[in-house]
C-alpha cells in the first residue's frame, strides 16, 4: 500500500518536477552559449546554476511540506486515505520518500548539468584535469549539501503541517505564534543534538573553484551540524507519525 501512495504522490507532481528540470537544462544551455569564450564566467557559471537552482528546489520543499497534507484535506481526499488500511506511518513515510524521490531527481539534474561547463572546458583544454577533478568535487559536495537541506525543510513544515492539522487552529496569528515557537523549539534540539555530536569535526568542509578561491557553504556548516539535522529530520518524521496517528482526524 505505501508504494500506491508514494505513486500517486509522484504522478501528483511529476509536471512540476519536469518544468524545474527543463528550467535548469535551458539556464544552462543559456549560460553555455553566453559564456562559452570565457573560461573564468564558465567556472562560475558552474556554481551559480547550482545555487540558484537549488535556490528554486528549496522553496519547492517549503511549500510540498505546507501543502502534502493540507491539499488532501482541501480536496477531500484526506478523508479517504484515513478510511484506508493506513496509518500514519504510511501516509506521512509515503510524503517524504515521494519528495525524496522527486527531489533526488532534481538533484541529479542540476550536479549533470552543472558539470556541462566543465565538461567543456576540459574538452577545449581551457583547464587542466586537476581542476576539472577539483570542480567536480565543489560542485558534487555542494549539490549533496542542498539535497540534504531541502530534505529537512520538507520535514520540517511537514511536520509543521501535522501540528496544525491536529490542533484544528485556523487563527492565522495563533497559527504564526505556533510556528515561531515551533522554529525556536527546533532551533533548541538542533543546538542539542550538536553537543552531542561534539565528536566530530566542528569545521566546514573547505571547498574550492578552479580559479584557486577557497569558501565554505553558508560560511559554518560543519560536520556537527549536519549531522545535528539529520537526527532532528528523523525525530520530527517519528513525532508527525505519532500525533498523526493519535490527533489527525477529518
Amino acid at each position: 500500500m505505501i508504494a500506491k501512495l508514494i505513486w500517486k504522490d509522484i504522478r501528483e507532481n511529476f509536471i512540476n518536477t519536469l518544468i524545474f528540470a527543463g528550467l535548469i537544462l535551458a539556464m544552462t544551455i543559456y549560460g553555455l552559449v553566453k559564456n562559452f569564450k570565457d573560461v573564468r564566467s564558465l567556472a562560475v557559471l558552474s556554481i551559480l546554476i547550482v545555487a540558484f537552482s537549488f535556490t528554486m528546489v528549496l522553496g519547492y520543499a517549503i511549500y510540498r511540506g505546507f501543502s502534502s497534507l493540507k491539499r488532501e484535506k482541501d480536496r477531500n481526499t484526506l478523508e479517504f486515505l484515513l478510511s484506508l488500511p493506513v496509518d500514519g506511518r504510511e501516509i506521512v513515510t509515503s510524503k517524504f520518500l515521494a519528495f525524496f524521490t522527486e527531489v533526488l531527481f532534481l538533484s541529479l539534474c542540476i550536479a549533470l548539468f552543472s558539470h556541462i561547463p566543465l565538461f567543456y572546458m576540459l574538452i577545449t583544454k581551457a583547464i587542466g584535469k586537476a581542476e576539472f577533478i577539483s570542480g567536480v568535487k565543489t560542485i558534487t559536495y555542494i549539490a549533496f549539501y542542498f539535497f540534504l537541506l531541502a530534505l529537512f525543510l520538507f520535514i520540517v513544515f511537514q511536520f509543521y503541517e501535522i501540528l496544525v492539522i491536529s490542533l484544528k487552529t485556523k487563527n492565522f496569528f495563533v497559527n504564526a505564534i505556533l510556528f515561531f515557537v515551533y522554529l525556536y523549539l527546533l532551533s533548541e534540539l538542533i543546538a542539542i543534538f550538536k553537543m552531542v555530536f561534539g565528536f566530530l569535526p566542528d569545521q566546514a568542509p573547505i571547498l574550492h573553484t578552479i580559479g584557486g578561491e577557497t569558501f565554505t557553504i553558508m560560511g559554518g556548516t560543519n560536520y556537527q551540524g549536519l549531522a545535528a539535522g539529520a537526527l532532528a529530520g528523523v525525530v520530527l518524521i517519528v513525532s508527525g507519525i505519532i500525533l498523526f496517528n493519535k490527533r489527525v482526524e477529518v
